[in-house]
């Protein structure tokens, strides 16, 4: 079982996926499509990994990735994660419009990229 959350504040509508771990139905689709951001995990291990990370991202269609529970490398700025988790590079690749971020706050209605990565707050 998965939970996923949509926070609207009613300037913004954010969805945070949780651990899903299979793709989304029908009313899932519609329910998050066209979201201002969304947080998606992209590990692959005990959740989606990067093809099916980006197959939801194509069906709804969100101005905004935060990718999450995944690995980084260096070349991201960041180091950490597990050896059996996809890494954030091999999902940037997906996309021309990437930040990566020396915070781990965003303002979704101010950042011109598709992609953004934040760093997290333990590193």
């Amino acid at each position: 079982m998965n939970t996923i959350h949509i926070l609207d504040d009613g300037n913004s509508r954010v969805a945070h996926l949780g651990d899903l771990g299979c793709g989304l139905d029908e009313k899932q689709i519609e329910l998050l499509y066209g979201l201002d951001a969304v947080m998606i995990p992209i590990g692959g291990y005990y959740t989606i990994d990067i093809q099916q990370a980006v197959k939801v991202i194509d069906q709804i269609k969100p101005k905004m990735i935060l990718p999450m529970h995944y690995m980084s490398n260096e070349k991201a700025g960041i180091a950490f994660g597990y050896e059996v988790l996809d890494t954030v590079t091999d999902f940037l690749e997906f996309f021309d419009t990437v930040v990566t971020l020396e915070e781990s706050t965003v303002d979704t209605l101010n950042i011109p990229a598709k992609v953004v990565v934040l760093k997290p707050q333990n590193i």
